[in-house]
């Protein structure tokens, strides 16, 4: 494993992250999301009973649309529930603490393992869907699977067309997998990253001492306002090490594929790199602990008084 040379601490930039806790990324409640939420849930619960109905009366093929209608609406409720901010309620299971015969005790923090699941769920449900209404139209089913208004032979192709779009994007999704795994140490950190696109892979494992970072910075990495964490260093990363979003003098955290709350995170990585007398801290059998985010109450509460000051 690449170890950067180990450098000084300079101080940190004008505007650069303080360290003291606030969220850099509030977790906003949204009732809107809520609300949509519930009623995906409540379009669910009628599609699955309405495709139990079709298959007690003998019709798999209405079965498999409403079947695929009601997986979809599930899905969707998930993702907005989530994101009316209710996500991370509290420490993940998978956040352990480890033992390296290099750097000794720490904590390892992997990939969330929900997002790519439901979007594949959703492609192949929405597939389902599709191959059954426009099947059901062509062949002259009683019940038709189409809405009004596009209950034609139009309506069928077009949905025959995105529902094999559909598979396309589940099959790519299938062979597209990012692993990242953060390890904290009372030596420094470490970032392990492990690319698979189609038959490419691109594996990336790189050590950078405290003594090595001049100062943590937290951002949004995407329109989607994805929170990121960067680790500035005084050393060169080697270029083969670098993932798309790292930098010569940079490392980058994808905070939000982590299954750590990103603030509870970023803060933790201030307080080790400004306070060495804590580093100790993350080599004790309870490390994990010191991710446990704020309860889930009080993350919406502060950012809607981040709200009301903006």
């Amino acid at each position: 494993m690449p170890v950067l040379n180990q450098g000084t601490n300079s101080s940190e930039p004008e505007g650069a992250p303080a360290g003291d806790g606030r969220p850099e990324w509030p977790q906003r409640f949204r009732p809107a999301l809520l609300m949509a939420s519930v009623g995906m849930l409540a379009m669910t619960v009628i599609g699955f009973t309405t495709a139990a109905e079709s298959w007690r009366s003998g019709d798999p093929l209405v079965t498999t649309g409403y079947g695929g209608g009601a997986v979809m609406a599930a899905m969707l409720s998930i993702v907005m529930l989530r994101e009316a901010g209710f996500r991370l309620m509290g420490l993940s299971g998978r956040i352990r603490p480890i033992q390296d015969a290099t750097h000794g005790n720490g904590v390892s923090i992997p990939t969330s393992r929900i997002l790519a699941p439901l979007l594949i769920a959703l492609l192949v449900a929405a597939a389902a869907y599709g191959v059954a209404a426009s099947v059901g139209w062509f062949i002259g089913v009683d019940e038709s699977l189409l809405p009004d208004g596009r209950n034609s032979r139009t309506g069928a192709i077009n949905v025959a067309t995105l529902a094999a779009v559909a598979v396309t994007l589940a099959l790519f999704a299938s062979w597209i997998r990012v692993d990242i795994v953060v390890r904290i140490y009372g030596e420094g950190v470490e970032r392990y990253s492990r690319r698979r696109i189609l038959l490419s892979t691109k594996e990336s494992d790189v050590f950078v001492r405290w003594q090595d970072i001049t100062h943590i910075d937290g951002r949004t990495i995407d329109s989607f306002q994805h929170p990121g964490i960067d680790l500035q260093t005084s050393s060169a990363i080697p270029k083969k090490l670098r993932t798309p979003h790292d930098g010569e003098h940079k490392i980058a955290l994808m905070a939000h594929a982590l299954t750590s709350e990103p603030n509870t995170l970023f803060a933790l990585l201030k307080r080790l790199h400004e306070n060495p007398d804590d580093r100790k801290l993350i080599s004790e059998p309870n490390a994990a602990e010191l991710l446990r985010p704020p309860p889930l109450l009080e993350r919406i509460r502060i950012a809607r008084t981040l709200k009301t000051k903006a």
